[in-house]
């Protein structure tokens, strides 16, 4: 599951945020959260920022490859900063940016 709304971790704003994403233990490592997020950010076109918690390292290193998509433009990735948010920080494009 995925749960998508517009808090922006790093306070920069955009049009999504990724609140929550979620595989079944049973599913992972064979690329259904890849194709899951691949269709969401497809789905939903625009800036999006996905926040991650400082000490989920096996997530921080999944969606440093899933977002390698040639859909994904302009990825940016930075440390929060210790207040508004604790981890990492992924800021991207998806989809067209022509298209509204």
């Amino acid at each position: 599951f995925a749960f998508v709304n517009d808090w922006a971790a790093a306070g920069e704003g955009g049009d999504r945020a990724l609140a929550e994403f979620f595989v079944l233990r049973g599913y992972r490592r064979a690329g259904v959260g890849w194709e899951a997020a691949g269709r969401l950010f497809e789905c939903l076109p625009g800036i999006w920022e996905v926040a991650v918690s400082g000490t989920n390292v096996p997530a921080v290193n999944f969606w440093r490859t899933a977002l390698r998509d040639d859909s994904i433009q302009e990825l940016k990735e930075f440390p929060g900063d210790g207040v508004r948010w604790n981890g990492t920080i992924f800021r991207f494009q998806s989809g067209d940016p022509s298209i509204p």
